[in-house]
């Protein structure tokens, strides 16, 4: 018993030394999450909500990220408030202590690095959070407290969601508050009556998972159908076996609708409203999204749905099976998960679907600039929750399935250390100085940044890297020379306690 009653000290401590071990050294340059600290760095400094011209102006293409507001002129931050205001603790951290704050490229490589790694320790906080609710969360399944370790440690560090533990974008915090969500549903699941969210003494689980929605919708709109769904799972989480779902939320609207239209109407309208409020002040409407004043989002559902689902199922660079390996082997027990838990299983691919359609419909639903599916990391650790019941398997399905985890899991160790090491935009980085000397290499650039950032490190390492070569037998001297210098200071390994 006692032994057992450590699995979770363990967890913490192996998720703390293994994040404090991978502290990157650089930070995650350009992109949404430097126009969200933009705006939180004019708050700490000015106490203003908008972000100051000379910035906005250079900084990508009008609307891109900024929206200027056509009445005074003004630059507005176009994302979510809730990512403004999370990434305020470590930037006020920083001001406290150097006594100054500026973006970024107003630093030298110190001072870079040191923001790097006060954001980086300030995400750590969450990532142990995200190990602790996969942890209860695979607890809901399973006595197993091994079983419960190994899951928390497979959702956080054998795929794709390692790279946005480490990078300073808000999709550690989506993570994060997904999986509370799941975890804060199926408990309410097991609650009973008594705790019924229509009861006098709801479940402290219920205002959790309200919470965290909440949390979701302030960081993005696409999150929104999430509340409507958290809302209908707790009316019907004390639903007894057998009994009609459309029977048992009349009789609990009958008995106790002015409690759920509180409990569900204050929370949500408060959410709607501080939304509501935001894009009035920012963007001069309650109904302008931001989006507007970007040429190339101007139809923003103008995209091929098929095409974005099949890039999410096998695009070399935005695949969520390539990138989260795991998935693979968890998509063969969700057959079981949903007939041992319908209620769990039903929410997690309810809240997943409709969002997945949405982005797989968008101009943009690769999420450029980004390593893997950005927009879908959110719920990959809870997807994989059905592997937790290939312990429960019948003996011969269990040694086969542990087989191919363990082939998985090797796969996994094959690929992450090109999730480590790199700097987190390097293939990007390298494509943008090809493409300054006129070294037309757009084809090799589309493969998968486990392959390019690869073939960077061999190169570094003294291989020859193909568009390199390809390039030195077609352009000038000078250009290869230049090229191949810049290649050297750009692949170096992006970690704090490397030398370099």
């Amino acid at each position: 018993m006692k032994s057992r009653s450590l699995h979770l000290p363990l967890l913490v401590v192996t998720v703390l030394a293994a994040l404090v071990a991978m502290l990157p050294s650089e930070v995650f340059t350009n992109g949404d999450a430097m126009a969200m600290r933009a705006g939180a760095i004019r708050l700490i400094e000015q106490g203003r909500i908008d972000v100051r011209p000379a910035y906005a102006e250079r900084f990508g293409d009008r609307g891109q990220y900024f929206y200027q507001r056509e009445s005074d002129g003004r630059w507005h931050s176009k994302y979510g408030v809730a990512n403004t205001l999370l990434f305020l603790p470590p930037l006020a951290f920083e001001r406290a202590w150097t006594g100054t704050l500026r973006p970024l490229e107003g630093y030298r490589r110190p001072e870079r690095t040191r923001r790097a790694v006060i954001l980086a320790l300030y995400n750590i906080p969450f990532a142990v959070a995200l190990a602790v609710y996969l942890y209860l969360l695979a607890g809901l399944y399973t006595e197993s407290r091994g079983v419960g370790v190994a899951f928390a440690l497979v959702g956080l560090f054998s795929g794709f969601p390692l790279y946005y533990l480490r990078a300073q974008t808000p999709e550690i915090f989506q993570i994060l508050f997904f999986t509370a969500i799941a975890y804060h549903v199926a408990r309410c699941r097991r609650e009973g009556p008594a705790r019924s969210v229509a009861g006098p003494e709801p479940s402290v689980h219920a205002w959790a998972a309200i919470g965290f929605a909440c949390l979701l919708v302030l960081q993005k709109m696409p999150y929104a159908w999430l509340l409507p769904l958290v809302a209908a799972f707790l009316v019907c989480a004390d639903r007894s076996e057998g009994a009609g779902i459309v029977a048992h939320v009349k009789e609990r609207l009958a008995t106790g609708w002015t409690r759920l239209l509180l409990r569900f109407g204050i929370p949500f309208a408060a959410t709607f409203a501080w939304v509501a409020w935001s894009n009035h002040v920012s963007f001069g409407s309650v109904f302008a999204t931001g989006y507007e004043q970007w040429g190339d989002f101007n139809d923003p559902f103008g995209g091929n749905l098929w095409e974005g689902l099949r890039g999410y199922a096998v695009d070399p660079q935005k695949s969520l099976f390539l990138h989260f390996p795991m998935l693979v082997l968890a998509i063969f027990f969700w057959r079981r998960f949903l007939r041992e838990h319908p209620f769990d299983g039903a929410f997690l691919l309810l809240a997943f679907a409709p969002i997945l359609v949405v982005y797989a419909s968008t101009v943009s639903w690769r999420g450029n600039w980004s390593f893997g599916p950005r927009y879908l990391v959110f719920a990959a650790p809870a997807l994989s929750l059905p592997l937790v019941m290939m312990f429960r398997a019948a003996p011969t399905v269990r040694r086969v399935s542990l087989g191919a985890a363990a082939a998985l899991l090797a796969f996994c160790l094959f690929l992450q250390p090109m999730v480590v090491l790199p700097h987190f935009l390097l293939p990007v980085q390298v494509m943008a100085r090809f493409r300054q000397v006129d070294a037309k290499e757009n084809a090799y650039f589309q493969r998968s940044w486990f392959a390019i950032n690869r073939e960077l490190f061999a190169y570094r390492a003294g291989q020859p890297f193909p568009p390199l070569e390809r390039a030195r037998e077609r352009l000038p001297v000078a250009r290869t020379t230049w090229l191949a210098k810049e290649m050297r200071q750009l692949v170096v390994p992006n970690l704090y306690w490397a030398k370099r």
